[in-house]
């Protein structure tokens, strides 16, 4: 199970997708379009969505390894309470 998690990318291709909103955004930003022109605003509500969905991931990925690490130490615990 642990690798499994550990295999786990944390929100990195979330981070990935929000930098290509982003550089996106500039480039139609670079065009001229006005603030709320609709491209401008999927954009920048790509950006948001990517970068919300990799905090959360990464709270995911952070609580799996927490807990991954509490049940190696209750192990460990028995182990020595048993030795």
């Amino acid at each position: 199970m642990a690798k499994l998690v550990m295999s786990t990318d944390g929100g990195e291709a979330w981070r990935a997708y929000a930098k290509r909103a982003a550089r996106y955004a500039a480039q139609l930003r670079a065009l001229g379009l006005p603030w709320d022109h609709p491209e401008r605003t999927r954009a920048r509500g790509a950006y948001k969505r990517g970068i919300v969905q990799a905090k959360r991931d990464q709270r995911k990925h952070d609580a799996a390894r927490r807990i991954i690490r509490a049940l190696k130490d209750m192990k460990t615990k028995k182990a020595l309470a048993a030795a």
